[in-house]
């Protein structure tokens, strides 16, 4: 199932995902909540996490069900 989420990541100075986020050797100047889209792969309803990979570089996340929002 299609969705657009919310996730903290580590970014560079023109506000790209930086890190372990990246082949690109740029040092991480901040962190910044970027909002993609993905695909959901599990939900554990206990807990209210999603398990989904993102659509344009396939990293694999645990997001919150409150930062997740279904397409």
């Amino acid at each position: 199932m299609k969705c657009k989420y919310k996730y903290e990541f580590p970014v560079d100075e023109w506000d790209r995902p930086s890190g372990f986020y990246t082949l690109a050797d740029v040092p991480v100047v901040g962190y910044k909540i970027l909002e993609r889209t993905g695909t959901l792969l599990k939900q554990d309803s206990k807990q209210e996490l999603y398990e989904l990979k993102d659509d344009k570089n396939n990293w694999t996340l645990v997001v919150p069900f409150s930062d997740v929002e279904l397409v």
